[in-house]
Formats: structure tokens, C-alpha cells, sequence
């Protein structure tokens, strides 16, 4: 329920703090005092726009906040899913900041969050129901919440949203695969064009860098092939002339003197060592040598032609050979795709068709326990209607299976189309309520139906502003009579002009305006009964009050326990 409400600098509410029951709270004033603005300050709190002409005049900003306490276990649910965690205390505070630069900012529990999600948690919250704010009526599908809440048919309503999210997951699969026929060939050609060109290079990891390599010895070759011929040559090549035939000459030369001079022995042992090193120094070098290139322009033509070809599909398919290899693979898979895409939409039509034969049915079930209790809530509503002094306006809700070309149309909510549906005038056939209720008629017409689902609807706060607009006497004590009564299943706010309906009242604010330094301020309080008894005769009418109007005022406070479960 709305446990309070705080209003800052909103048209003449300079600062407002105001406490609500659980039960029937009534808000009366003069014409001009500032009811409006307190609905006013509670759409802002449902996403509703605004214009900055609400900022008090001389204000920058202006802000309204809410707290909702006694979370229902069903409104924790709904909230976590909208991604709004409830703490132990079961409470929420909703709050809205305007800017006189037209910009605005919301909060819920002190997180920031955007319009929609507010507008979103506060529709859980709260509705108002007046003269200019029906649009529950409006809603194509708040007939089948309603009726669905009335019949108690959440289970049934679940399992069919189960298998309506799988068609929907099916149909989506199909209308993936089954893309425009050109299209699909289209894909097919590009993909087997991209691995034929990228399988046609042959392309190896690491080639590359090998290419590379090698045209820089190529290019180098003339340079290279001279060192290298040099180098052999030196260490083994000449015949007399190489280090090999040198150190071989001098190690025997060094032994033909051991006998006389043991000294030269540690001397030849170095130079065998080296042998070995020369030998091998001179087999690398030699098998160098041995990489002899006819031509090396065509081979350096080959090379860059290769580099080149390689070059161009990095361009197209990746940074490097690596890459490359990967996007001609997952190509591949997506080819594969494409081409057996026939077998899979054979396999998803079947499972489209198996889950149609499912959802079909429990269709059929929501749709008839929908017409059966249709009638019975048409009923009852059409009792309320009367009880409110509309005794000459039908009421009836129209429930309709949606079909094109045969088939069933599915919704999230079933196949049905639900209509509220009345004749205010006798002789005149029932229509859609939002083309032909005026304001006064949608205001009682909502107390109706409101008054059917009391102990059904989720929504805890209701506010009904001015439901009593073109009545008066015995008809504003009825509809009173209906607003005490849903207040016993839900928090009801009402603002009246009327005294057959705020004398029922389980709290009675008043709401007034003082003229402080020529500027307007309003004030809301508490009445006691002695206060309530005051505003009431004023409301019955008169310059001055009358005792006769304070014991009407009295007399009709004292009947409120009669009315009790009328």
C-alpha cells in the first residue's frame, strides 16, 4: 500500500508530506486548493510527461517520492524479475526529480533508474481511475488480465506461455534458416567461392616467414654465393692453400720434434682439436654453397608472386595464413549449414507442428473457461452498474477466437480478444467503452469492475479522482458505499467534492490553501471527526454552516457502519 507521499515545489505545494491507512482515505478541499496537483505528483511517479510549468514559480526543481510498504509475495516475484530486489522490510520508495530545463531523473529504493522502469514498478503499485484516466480500459489485453484473474486461471495461463515461447523460439528458427531463396544461394555461391579461393593457395602456416627468408637471400645471392666460396676455399678448399692443410701440416711437423722437444706435444693435442671444428665449419658451409639457383629473377618473380597471392587474401580473410586457415573452416561450417538447411526446417516444421497441436489445445481450454466466466463477471459488474444508479447502461464482455486463413492468431496470452463492452442508452447496440463512456460513466463504470475483482486484483493502492463527477445525493452515497467496501481488500484514495462519499471515510485529509507573503502555499491534514463534521457541511453547502448541515454531516458519518459489506 502507499504508506506516504512527499511533494516538493509542484504548482502550489511549496512542501507536503502526507499519510495513508490501509483502508478509505478521502481528500476534499476547495475548487483550486491543490487536489489536482496531488494526482499530478502521483503520475509523475508513473512515468507519466510533464510540461515546467509544474515547478512552482522561482524553483529550479521539483520532486515527488512515494513509499509502498507490505510488499505482497507476488509483487516481490514480479519486481525480481524486473531486476528490483526487496530487502527483508518488504518496502519501496519510488522517486522522481524535475528540472525547470525540462530534464528529470528517477530512483527506486536510491538506485537510478530510467522512466520506463519506473513506469513499469508503478504499474504494479498503483492505478487511478477518474475522468481522464482510464487507460486500463484501454489496454487491449487488460480484459483477459482481468477475466483470467476473475477465473483464477494462472496455471492453465502458464502452460500455455511455456508453449508459446517455444513456437515462438521454432518460428524463429525457421524464418532464420528459410531466408529469401536468392539470398540463400547468394550465401551458398560466396561461401564455396572463398574456401575454393582460399583451398586453391594451399596455404601452409608459417610459409610466409619462410618467403621471406628466402627472397632476402636471393636478393642477397651474388654477396652470399662469393663469401660462402671464399670460406671453403679457406678452410678446406685449395688444395695447399686451406686452414685444414695447414694446421695438418703443422701438427706433423710439430711431431717430428717430440722426441727432442716434449714441449710441443700440449701444442699439437690444441691443433687436433680444432680439426674437428674446421670439418664441420666447412661441411655447413659447403652445403650452403650447394643451394645453387639457376635463375634467380624467376625465382624471386616466383616468390613475390607467391607473397603476393598470400597478401591479397589476408586482405580478405585475416591478419595472417593462421587466420585465414580458420575462415576458410568456419566457412565451411556455415556452407554445410546453408546446404542441409532443407532437412533441418523438415525437422523444426515438425516440432512447429507437434507444439501447435499442444498449445491449440490448452488455447481452446483458456477460451472457454474465458466465455463461461465472462458471463458471470459481465453479470455481476451489470449488478454494480445498477447499485451505482446506471440502471440503463449494458455491460458485457465479448470474447473472440482471432483467426486468419483458418488458423489460429497466438498471442502471449492465448487466441482471444476480449472487449469491454456497453450501451448507455437504451435501443443503442453495446460498443467498446472508450468510444462512447463519457468521463463520469468510465469513472463508475471502472468502480464496477473494480468492485467485482476487490479480493482479485493484485494492485493494492487504488485512486479514484472525482469518481463522482455529474452525481450527487443517493448515487455519491453508492458509489461511497462500493469505494468502503473495495477498500477492505485494497487501499482506496479518493478525491471528492462530495459528502455522501467522504463522510465514509476511514481518514479524511483536507486539503487547503494560505495566501503567506502573496504567495499561494497548500496544506494537507488530518481531520478529526469534529473537523470532518466541519468540512462536511461546508461541502453540503451554504455561505455559512449551519448546525442543521453539521447534524446532516454527523448523521451521515454515523451511517457508515450500516454500509459495511452492503
Amino acid at each position: 500500500m502507499l504508506s506516504s507521499l512527499h511533494i516538493e515545489n509542484i504548482a502550489v505545494v511549496k512542501n507536503a508530506d502526507i499519510d495513508f491507512i490501509n483502508g478509505f482515505n478521502v481528500m476534499t478541499g476547495e475548487t483550486g486548493a491543490g487536489k489536482s496537483v496531488i494526482i499530478g505528483s502521483i503520475n509523475l511517479l508513473r512515468g507519466q510527461r510533464f510540461g515546467k510549468e509544474i515547478i512552482r514559480t522561482g524553483e529550479e526543481r521539483a520532486m515527488v517520492s512515494a513509499l509502498f510498504t507490505d510488499l505482497s509475495e507476488e509483487l516481490l516475484e514480479v519486481f525480481s524479475d524486473l531486476g528490483i530486489y526487496i530487502d527483508e522490510g518488504r518496502e519501496v520508495l519510488l522517486q522522481r526529480t524535475v528540472s525547470a530545463d525540462g530534464k528529470s531523473s528517477a530512483k527506486i529504493n536510491g538506485r537510478t533508474v530510467n522512466a520506463s522502469l519506473l513506469r513499469d514498478v508503478s504499474s504494479y503499485l498503483i492505478t487511478i481511475h477518474g475522468q481522464h484516466d482510464n487507460q486500463l480500459l484501454m489496454d487491449p489485453y487488460i480484459g483477459i488480465h482481468m477475466i483470467d484473474k476473475y477465473a483464477l486461471l494462472s496455471d492453465i495461463l502458464t502452460d500455455y506461455k511455456t508453449l508459446y515461447s517455444e513456437l515462438c523460439n521454432v518460428r524463429a528458427k525457421i524464418r532464420s534458416i528459410s531466408k529469401d531463396e536468392s539470398e540463400r544461394i547468394r550465401m551458398i555461391e560466396m561461401l564455396n567461392y572463398q574456401v575454393s579461393e582460399i583451398e586453391g593457395a594451399k596455404l601452409k602456416d608459417g610459409e610466409e616467414e619462410q618467403l621471406e627468408d628466402k627472397k632476402i637471400k636471393i636478393k642477397n645471392l651474388e654477396r652470399i654465393s662469393k663469401q660462402l666460396a671464399f670460406a671453403y676455399r679457406a678452410l678446406k678448399g685449395n688444395e695447399k692453400g686451406n686452414v685444414a692443410y695447414i694446421i695438418e701440416r703443422t701438427i706433423s711437423a710439430l711431431s717430428q720434434i717430440e722426441d727432442v722437444l716434449p714441449e710441443v706435444k700440449k701444442a699439437n693435442e690444441l691443433l687436433e682439436g680444432v680439426i674437428p671444428a674446421i670439418e664441420d665449419a666447412s661441411e655447413i658451409v659447403y652445403s650452403l654453397q650447394e643451394d645453387d639457383i639457376d635463375d634467380p629473377t624467376a625465382m624471386l618473380d616466383k616468390i613475390e608472386s607467391r607473397l603476393d597471392t598470400i597478401e591479397k587474401l589476408r586482405k580478405k580473410y585475416g591478419r595472417s595464413i593462421a587466420e585465414i586457415i580458420e575462415y576458410k573452416d568456419k566457412a565451411k561450417e556455415e556452407l554445410e549449414t546453408l546446404q542441409n538447411s532443407d532437412n533441418e526446417i523438415l525437422q523444426l516444421e515438425a516440432e512447429e507442428k507437434k507444439i501447435l497441436k499442444e498449445i491449440s489445445s490448452i488455447a481452446d481450454i483458456l477460451h472457454d473457461k474465458r466465455v463461461l466466466f465472462a458471463k458471470e463477471m459481465a453479470l455481476k459488474i451489470q449488478e454494480n452498474l445498477e447499485f451505482l444508479d446506471m440502471p440503463k447502461v449494458k455491460f458485457k464482455i465479448s470474447v473472440e477466437k482471432q483467426i486468419e486463413n483458418h488458423n489460429y492468431v497466438f498471442s502471449p496470452f492465448g487466441i482471444d480478444k476480449v472487449d469491454f463492452l456497453v450501451s448507455t442508452n437504451v435501443g443503442e447496440p453495446e460498443m467498446p467503452i472508450s468510444k462512447i463512456a463519457s468521463g463520469g460513466e468510465m469513472a463508475r463504470i471502472m468502480l464496477a469492475i473494480k468492485s467485482v475483482m476487490a479480493d482479485k486484483d493484485s494492485i493494492d493502492t487504488l485512486i479514484f479522482d472525482e469518481v463522482d463527477a455529474g452525481v450527487s445525493g443517493k448515487t455519491a452515497r453508492k458509489i461511497g458505499i462500493r469505494l468502503l467496501n473495495a477498500s477492505r481488500s485494497a487501499q482506496v484514495i479518493c478525491v471528492t467534492h462530495s459528502a455522501q462519499i467522504a463522510s465514509l471515510s476511514d481518514k479524511h485529509l483536507l486539503i487547503s490553501k494560505n495566501e503567506e507573503n502573496d504567495r499561494i502555499y497548500t496544506r494537507i491534514g488530518e481531520l478529526d471527526n469534529e473537523g470532518s463534521i466541519s468540512e462536511l457541511a461546508r461541502i453540503l453547502g451554504g455561505i455559512d454552516i449551519t448546525e442543521k448541515q453539521r447534524e446532516v454531516a454527523k448523521e451521515l458519518i454515523e451511517e457508515k457502519a450500516i454500509y459495511l459489506g452492503a
